[in-house]
């Protein structure tokens, strides 16, 4: 009986996808030296994340390819997507941090019984829910929460949005602020203090109807 051959273009395809995902995994690392570096240039960063992703497109096995998921592809994707989102906090682009956290949560809903849980996922899932609590996006808010097991509502990484939440609601804003002095994660501030910002202007305009002059010890108690 003639001996089955393996068709070429499957020919150390497992040799090849370790590869390519170790070279994106050097690019990844050089990436994430220019993120954490004392003297941050956004576009020597933003030029490196683009060559990353470009990077991502040529490896096999990513959607929107039929070929079967690899794994070590799967995982240098998300880790790239995840540095993506901390970058894109740094620098203060909001619109790529939308861009960058929808395609990182693909990976955790989609592969989550494929792939290992990252131990980036809830620091992730956290600045999502402060990203759309500071820009007054309640709907979508509560909707990324339902999507968040109730068991994990009192992770430190989630547990500062649902308190933001539950403080703007009841109108306590010195806690906001209490809470905005211990963020668990450094990004965090970046939504954080946003949400301080727009909470102090609000003040300042019922301050201006509701009184006519205001003494320095008020407007320090007013202003936090």
């Amino acid at each position: 009986e003639e001996e089955k051959k393996i068709p070429k273009n499957t020919e150390n395809l497992e040799q090849k996808v370790i590869m390519a995902a170790q070279d994106l995994r050097q690019s990844l690392a050089q990436f994430q030296s220019l993120v954490d570096s004392a003297k941050f240039d956004v576009s020597s960063a933003a030029q490196k994340l683009v060559e990353l992703k470009q990077g991502l497109m040529k490896l096999t096995s990513l959607p929107p390819s039929v070929i079967p998921a690899e794994k070590e592809e799967l995982l240098v994707a998300r880790d790239v997507y995840e540095a993506a989102v901390l970058y894109s906090v740094k620098a203060e682009n909001i619109e790529e941090f939308d861009k960058n956290i929808t395609q990182l949560k693909s990976y955790y809903s989609d592969f989550q019984n494929f792939l290992p849980d990252s131990a980036q996922m809830f620091p992730m899932l956290g600045l999502n829910l402060l990203y759309l609590l500071s820009y007054n996006k309640m709907s979508e808010f509560h909707t990324e929460l339902e999507s968040i097991p109730v068991s994990e509502h009192g992770n430190i990484y989630i547990k500062p949005a649902i308190l933001l939440e539950q403080y703007l609601m009841e109108g306590n804003y010195s806690k906001v602020l209490s809470e905005n002095k211990n963020v668990p994660l450094e990004h965090y501030r970046f939504f954080t203090d946003r949400l301080v910002h727009t909470i102090r202007e609000e003040v300042a305009m019922s301050a201006e109807k509701a009184y006519e002059s205001v003494s320095l010890d008020s407007a320090k108690a007013l202003f936090f």
